[in-house]
Parts: C-alpha cells; structure tokens; sequence
C-alpha cells in the first residue's frame, strides 16, 4: 500500500527530528570527550554495589554453619529454596531426555511439532517495519524530552522516583509499540488478531507447548549462559547491572516494585512477541524465508536488550521463540515460554533478595 503525500511528509518530518536529537546526544561527546579516571577496571557506583552483594553471598554460602545461620528464622524461605532447587533439576532431567528425544526425531526426518494451525498470509511488510521503527523511535524521544522539560520546570526534581518514572516511560513505549502495530495490521490492512497468530482456538494446547518448549531448551540455555560467563570472567569482563536487577535490589516501596515485576513477567513478554514474533517475523519471512527471518529477528530482539554479554543467550531464545511459532502457528506458545523465563528470573532475583536481606 502506497503513501500519501501527507503521510511520506510526515514519516519524513519524523525521521530528521530522529537524526537531529540522535546528532544533539553524539555530537558533544566527540567533541569535548569526558576523561576516564586511570583505573584496570571503571565500575559504576550499581556495578560496585552488585559486586558487593556477590561478595556477601560468596561469604553467605561459604561454609555449612554460614548457610545454617542465614535461614535461622527464615524457615519458609529455606522450603521455597529446597523445593525450587528440586523442581529445578526435575526440570534439567526432564529437558535434557526432551532434548533428546527431539534431536533424534530430527534427525530421522520426523517433527515432534506438530503445527496446530498454518501461518496467515499477511499483507504488511518489510517497509511496514521501518515505518513502526520511525514512531518508536520517535515516541522514545519525546517522552525523555518531555521528562527533561518537567525537570527544568521544576515539575520533577531530583528526589523524584526514579523507578516510578521507569515505570511510566517503560509502559507508555509498551503501549506505544503495540498500539503501532495494532493499527498497521487491524486498521489499515484490516486483518484481524489471528494474523498475528492470535485465533480464539487451541490457546490451552499452545500454552502446554510453551511450557514444555521452555522445560526442553533449558540445559541448552544454561549451558550457553555457563560458557559466556566463563569467557567474560576469562577475559576480565564485568558486564553492567540491569536496570530492573538494581529496582529488585534497593526499591523498598511495594506498589513499584510490583509494577516492575507485572511489566517484567506479562507486560513485556506479550508485546515483544506481538512485536518481533507476530509482526517483524511475520513481515521478514514473507520477504526472506522462514530460516533467514528466524535469524534477523532473533538478532534484532537480542540487540534491543543492548547487552553484550546477554547477546548470545537472548539470541538463542529468539531462535527458539521464532521457531516455535512457526512450527505451532500460535503466538500463544511463544508467549508463555516469554513470560516463564521471565518469571524464572524474576523470583530468582527476589529469592536472593530475600536471603541477603
């Protein structure tokens, strides 16, 4: 579908308020670049205070006493441990036998998979993708711009929460991206929610293969987290805290923190796969193939997290998101298995948490 005049003019409008504020926020740094202190290892002051939780669980769990000690009076968070530690190496047993199982049927041409309905023919595409890049990029944009003005205003000071407003900006992008993406396919290619391989049937079968989808990568997972990590420590790389792992850490206010972990484990899981699986795959394939699209989107999806050391295990679990909706047809399996690795680290997080606290 071509553009209107109206429209090119403003997707152009758009993109040069894009490249003049991206140019405003590079330009000064190589023009009067800060100075870094002369020190083996710079770590931000979150980096130094993650480091310093480390220790004190290396210290924690360092002998049998230390361990005996710490759940002194924490009797229940002791059981959940116990119970998580044993569901957690069924799930290693039960995954590495799938694991298997699966490898073996692919090899003898067989599909463990079997799809639960065929992918749609969309009509949205490639430069689809560009367009929707243009307004997200556009809305990250100004609502910084509009945080900044409220500060110079005084309307927000430094004490403000800034959690609170992670919160704000983090669920207005959400919305943002899925509103985009809810105009191009149901308003202006007038295709409905099964295109985004969202139908009304077989939801309970998709939830069930995205828990077993999850229950079988997960040695493969934790292998590849293993070996990444042992490069990093091999070559003396300290990566940078996640933003969500500091609020788990230090936000003390209840109502915040269960605002961050609803948009950890629901909020952006279904919209990134509305997003990357549903929209981009979608729009990539019918222009590439199954195969290359699988690869570009899993790319893009890991380089959204903007973390090196994370690169290679979000691209993985990119390739098996995209895989599995193409095999089952259903977004839904992709969705669950989004939300229970989100989930998995997320009460991960709190559960060391509740130890050291």
């Amino acid at each position: 579908m071509k553009l209107s005049t109206t429209e090119r003019n403003i997707y152009a409008l758009m993109l040069v308020f894009i490249v003049l504020v991206s140019a405003a926020l590079i330009i000064p740094n190589f023009i009067s670049p800060q100075r870094q202190p002369l020190k083996e290892t710079i770590r931000t002051e979150e980096q130094l205070e993650m480091l310093q939780i480390e220790e004190r669980l290396d210290e924690t769990f360092s002998s049998r006493e230390s361990i005996q000690n710490l759940y002194e009076g924490k009797e229940f968070l002791a059981a959940i441990l116990a119970i998580a530690l044993l569901l957690g190496g069924l799930a290693l047993f039960v995954g590495f036998i799938l694991g298997v199982i699966f490898i073996i049927s692919k090899l003898r041409g067989k599909e463990m998979l079997k799809p639960l309905r065929d992918l749609e023919s969309v009509r949205w595409g490639v430069p689809d993708i560009f367009k929707i890049a243009i307004l997200f990029l556009t809305a990250f944009y100004l609502i910084n711009i509009l945080e900044l003005i409220c500060r110079q205003a005084g309307i927000l000071t430094e004490t403000s929460s800034r959690n609170l407003l992670m919160i704000f900006n983090t669920s207005f992008l959400d919305i943002a991206a899925f509103c985009f993406v809810v105009y191009f396919v149901i308003i202006k290619y007038r295709q409905g929610w099964a295109a985004l391989g969202l139908p009304i049937k077989n939801w309970l079968k998709g939830v069930f293969l995205g828990i077993t989808g999850y229950v079988t990568i997960l040695p493969l997972f934790l292998l590849i987290v293993f070996l990444v990590t042992r490069v990093s420590n091999y070559f003396g790389y300290q990566p940078p805290v996640h933003p969500l792992v500091n609020i788990f850490f230090k936000e003390g206010n209840p109502f915040i923190l269960g605002g961050v972990i609803i948009l950890a484990v629901l909020v952006a899981p279904v919209i990134e796969e509305i997003v990357f699986r549903g929209f981009i795959y979608s729009a990539l394939k019918k222009r590439t193939g199954a195969a290359l699209a699988i690869i570009v989107t899993s790319a893009l999806f890991s380089l959204l997290h903007m973390s090196i050391f994370s690169f290679l295990p979000i691209f993985f679990l990119g390739i098996v998101l995209a895989y599995l909706y193409e095999k089952t047809g259903l977004l839904i399996s992709s969705i669950t298995l989004h939300v229970i690795h989100n989930s998995l680290l997320v009460s991960m997080v709190l559960l060391v948490r509740g130890i050291i606290t």
